[in-house]
């Protein structure tokens, strides 16, 4: 990866004075590390400039003696505590940006980060007027797991999924053509990450597809969904060939599943949806095309929540207390779904 790329990884830390009250009321008294999903915070980031960045190449070294193994060993300036540190995970590009929040922006000119691990391949620091952003390249995919230690130092180690939740779902927000249902779409799939979290705690992770500094390829969908080793595909879109005004859903008939399998988890979110929002059910079909929700094996639906030719449909799907219903209806879905699942086994 070039110095070009790791400076369309480096976005501005604008979203600190956002997030930093919800930091500190959320970590009161702990020493918790706030770790966001870069596709959450698009909404409040400023993407500066490419030219106005300067990012420059920062070489990581190797561990001192009595350091911890298997682990990125990050330097804090003097100072520095839990919230004023933003990790943000950007795992569909395989990097990890993290913004720290301090006057010392000349300190890691001087102190290194440190690590044995090979999976690192490339960092880079951004330096902001009361900031720090450094911006790692991976060479696989990860969960991060972090520690802020009594000395004044980050431990970053980065875990296959599997190692930290029970589950994995994978989220795909695809409105086709349109701007404005993608955007609205695309808010949706936040709002439906933000129920599973707090649903399920540190149980269940959700990986969205829809990250702004990566293009969401049917390639890179197709890598998330291989290398999360994901457990449910549920894509969230809205159509122009909508039967009626409703929720539809759809499933892929490809792939044949044994036990539960994708008709059913069609059908659980359809039910749920409908209750919570009271829509009408317009029914469950099959998928056509070669999209990537025929491309699973894994139980896959697409909960189609609107036609976006239609000025009042995409008004309605644009409102917050619409989505908030629909992402509550999602949720006890996936609920149901994985309690199923975990019978089954």
């Amino acid at each position: 990866m070039t110095v070009e790329r790791l400076k369309k990884l480096a976005v501005y830390t604008g979203i600190f004075a956002a997030l930093s009250i919800t930091a500190c009321l959320y970590r009161a008294g702990t020493k918790r590390i706030v770790i966001v999903d870069a596709a959450t915070t698009q909404e409040m980031v400023t993407i500066a400039d490419e030219d106005a960045m300067e990012a420059v190449p920062m070489e990581t070294e190797g561990l001192l003696d009595g350091e911890e193994r298997d682990a990125l060993i990050i330097p804090l300036p003097q100072g520095v505590g839990s919230d004023g540190i933003l990790l943000e995970e950007r795992y569909m590009s395989h990097a990890l940006a993290l913004t720290i929040v301090t006057k010392d922006t000349g300190f890691y000119e001087t102190h290194p980060c440190r690590t044995d691990l090979e999976m690192i391949r490339q960092a880079a620091r951004v330096v902001q007027p009361q900031s720090v952003r450094l911006v790692f390249t991976l060479g696989e995919f990860y969960a991060a797991e972090t520690e802020l230690t009594e000395d004044g130092r980050i431990l970053i180690r980065f875990r296959h999924p599997s190692e930290l939740y029970q589950h994995v779902i994978v989220l795909d927000a695809d409105a086709g053509a349109s701007t404005q249902g993608q955007e609205a779409i695309e808010q949706l799939a936040v709002l439906v990450k933000e129920h599973l979290d707090r649903e399920f705690g540190g149980t269940v992770r959700c990986y969205l597809t829809t990250q702004g500094e990566t293009e969401a390829t049917e390639e890179r969908k197709r890598m998330l969904l291989t290398e999360s080793e994901a457990d449910l595909f549920i894509q969230l879109n809205a159509r122009a060939d909508m039967p009626a005004q409703g929720i539809a859903c759809y499933y892929n008939d490809r792939f044949y599943i044994r036990g539960f399998g994708n008709v059913a988890l069609a059908d659980l979110l359809e039910q749920h949806v409908t209750q919570t929002t009271g829509a009408d059910a317009l029914g469950l079909f099959p998928e056509t095309g070669d999209g990537i929700l025929n491309q699973t094996q894994i139980p896959s639906a697409a909960v189609c929540i609107g036609d976006i030719t239609q000025p009042a449909q995409l008004t309605q799907l644009q409102d917050t207390a619409w989505q908030d219903k629909i992402a509550h209806g999602i949720t006890e879905g996936v609920r149901e779904a994985l309690t199923v699942m975990e019978e089954g086994q």
